[in-house]
């Protein structure tokens, strides 16, 4: 029988920074999950796309929190993602790298595809939601 793995995802998005903490499965066994409202998003438009040196130090001060809650669940691997806010942020590049200098994590920029993508695969997955139309 093959060993669950053990799974932490930060996502970073323009409202909030959610964890979850998972174990591989049929079905996937949700250990952990905790949010942060920090409003990366706050400020972003398309005349001045920019994520502010304010914001960007508010997201990573709840992404290290965030951190240090999953080293009690000894995850196998801990990924960061981030959604729209840091995609379409000018400096969303500059961002990535300021949270892999301050985390030690690399940070994945999700494509919108990719991001449409994860978000019906956990819909799937969820069993409250089976009723949904398949995807």
């Amino acid at each position: 029988m093959k060993a669950a793995k053990r799974v932490a995802v930060i996502d970073i998005g323009s409202n909030s920074i959610k964890l979850l903490v998972a174990e591989s499965g049929n079905p996937l066994k949700i250990c952990y999950t905790a949010e942060r409202e920090t409003r990366i998003g706050s400020g972003i438009g398309q005349t001045h796309p920019i994520i502010s040196k304010a914001s960007m130090d508010k997201a990573i001060a709840a992404i290290q929190e965030l951190l240090v809650e999953t080293q009690r669940f000894r995850p196998d691997q801990v990924r960061l993602v981030a959604t729209s806010a840091v995609r379409d942020a000018t400096n969303g590049a500059a961002f990535s790298e300021y949270a892999k200098k301050q985390t030690g994590h690399d940070l994945t920029i999700l494509s919108g595809q990719d991001e449409a993508a994860s978000i019906a695969y956990s819909a799937k997955g969820d069993p409250n939601l089976r009723t949904l139309p398949s995807f």
